[in-house]
């Protein structure tokens, strides 16, 4: 996810079944922001609970929220078989950024840099299903995707 558009240097990152940073290591998910090409902020869910069940199907919201000059990451509404519901408070990540802000996202980034990177052979889909604007006086705007970048 490039939650500030596609020239800032902050990205968003969800590792499934895997971490990436500082090292590698298998199982769980991880949520990490990325800015200027390094991990600045990580966090780890069920690590090393590897996933364990065959044709699984695994499903989350993404969320960013800014407050400020502060973005945060995070998801919520997750559910595995193998991790069951996962996300919510404790699963969000904060990064100060310097400038920016919500407004330059756009869903045609996340789909174009979305993927799976590692064991890309065991995903059968990856669908981004909508995505849901929610401004400061708490309206709504959904936007149907139900596109795969696969």
């Amino acid at each position: 996810m490039m939650p500030l558009g596609p020239n800032s240097s902050t990205i968003f990152f969800l590792d499934i079944n895997h971490g990436s940073a500082p090292n590698y290591s298998a199982g769980g998910l991880q949520l990490r922001i990325d800015q200027n090409g390094e991990a600045s902020e990580s966090k780890r869910l069920s690590a090393g609970e590897k996933l364990s069940h065959a044709s699984e199907t695994i499903k989350w919201t993404q969320v960013a929220i800014q407050q400020g000059n502060q973005v945060k990451f995070g998801i919520i509404s997750g559910q595995s078989q193998t991790w069951n519901y996962f996300g919510g408070a404790e699963s969000f990540i904060d990064a100060a950024v310097i400038s920016g802000s919500l407004d330059a996202y756009r869903h045609s980034d996340s789909l174009s840099n979305s993927g799976a990177v590692y064991a890309g052979n065991r995903v059968t889909s990856l669908i981004l299903l909508r995505v849901r604007l929610f401004n400061s006086l708490g309206q709504t705007v959904e936007i149907p995707i139900n596109q795969s970048p696969l």
